[in-house]
């Protein structure tokens, strides 16, 4: 067999493998799930949010940067201090104050 036809096999049966092998996602979960849940809140609803007495705020937000640390031998920031770019304002509860 000529080598350019082996290599179109070899390409056409890796393809055909590689379609056939079904994705799989990754599923994380934040907290077990025992049973069924006592609500469901949509607070895409003015009602949703209501039920929680929330609000919905819109802030522009800000591209500065900011001191930091690069990961040291401990692989937290305790390495040489560099620059790197925060979002302002954050996000929080009504009475957060992220100046400390």
């Amino acid at each position: 067999m000529p080598l350019n036809r082996w290599f179109s096999l070899a390409t056409l049966v890796s393809a055909c493998a590689f379609m056939a092998t079904p994705a799989s996602a990754q599923i994380t979960v934040d907290a077990p799930v025992v049973g069924r849940p006592s609500a469901i809140i949509n607070l895409a609803t003015d009602e949703g949010v209501k039920l929680v007495k929330g609000q919905w705020r819109y802030s522009d937000t800000k591209i500065v940067e900011v001191d930091h640390h690069g990961p040291g031998a401990d692989l937290r920031p305790s390495g040489p201090l560099n620059r790197a770019n925060d979002l302002v304002p954050h996000a929080g509860p009504v009475d957060f104050d992220d100046s400390k």
